[in-house]
């Protein structure tokens, strides 16, 4: 389970969707939910706290803190479970500050405004930057998004030997909400060695999976595999897509192709990011 949860939020509509969403797992999870503002503080102003001035960004950190106290207490009142904010002033990149902070939490939930966020994953899109960046788990909600009862979550995988850690978080997160969960797993040719693999593949990922009462496995082969699993997300009825973040993984192809963009657009669904 997880136990800490951080939900950035910066007051936007992407951020109090994403809140919406992060309560109801800290809800099934038991969980403590935390509202991470992140105040951006410039050299200017670090010259002028120097100088003895006032703090540019001290009033709106306060400002902050009385709406967010209200935001607690709302969550609270609603789902029924513990939350609380925490304010940082950092003069470094948002993702670089929330990196930093995301050792103290188990998985981070961030909302996205759409397809402008996710074609700059490499130039600074914040969503994806802390994807890419965390320690951590990190659930990515699409602003338009509409919060239901995760039902099925879909677990796209082309199986490396480090993929356990992976399979792990991926319990972690689906026990609690009781979802059925689809893994797929990819082979470019139907060889018997890949065969062979995927054998081993299914074996290996029921045994770490055991306790899941609804798993399920598929294989597809195709020579284009990320336009094929795109194809199929949209006839699986999932709620939630999983993929691990590593370079030359499943996820980075995407992004390199430029397929998730129309992923998140068409489908706006919900993308849980492990890491290594």
């Amino acid at each position: 389970m997880f136990r800490k949860i951080a939900c950035p939020f910066d007051f936007s509509s992407a951020a109090i969707n994403a809140v919406e969403y992060a309560a109801n797992l800290a809800r099934l999870n038991s969980a403590r939910l935390t509202l991470v503002n992140i105040q951006k503080v410039y050299a200017g102003e670090s010259t002028s706290i120097l100088a003895g001035g006032e703090l540019p960004f001290k009033t709106e950190a306060e400002e902050n803190a009385q709406k967010l106290e209200e935001y607690v207490r709302e969550i609270h009142n609603v789902f029924n479970i513990e939350c609380n904010f925490d304010i940082h002033a950092s003069m470094s990149h948002f993702s670089n500050s929330l990196k930093r902070l995301s050792f103290d939490y188990d998985l981070i939930v961030i909302g996205t405004n759409g397809e402008s966020d996710l074609a700059q994953f490499y130039t600074g899109s914040d969503s994806y930057e802390v994807a890419k960046k965390s320690a951590i788990p990190v659930l990515i909600v699409p602003e338009n998004y509409s919060h239901k009862t995760i039902k099925k979550i879909l677990f796209a995988s082309d199986y490396t030997k480090d993929d356990s850690l992976q399979m792990e978080q991926l319990l972690k997160f689906t026990k609690p909400v009781a979802a059925e969960l689809e893994v797929i797993h990819i082979s470019r040719k139907d060889t018997l060695l890949s065969s062979e693999l995927y054998r081993t593949f299914v074996s290996y990922t029921q045994d770490i999976l055991s306790s899941i009462a609804n798993v399920h496995f598929k294989r597809i082969v195709s020579d284009d595999p990320i336009e094929t699993i795109e194809d199929y997300i949209g006839q699986s009825g999932a709620d939630l897509l999983a993929l691990k973040y590593k370079k030359h993984s499943l996820l980075y192809k995407f992004l390199h192709q430029n397929l998730i963009k129309e992923l998140a657009a068409d489908q706006q669904l919900p993308i849980l990011i492990f890491h290594n």
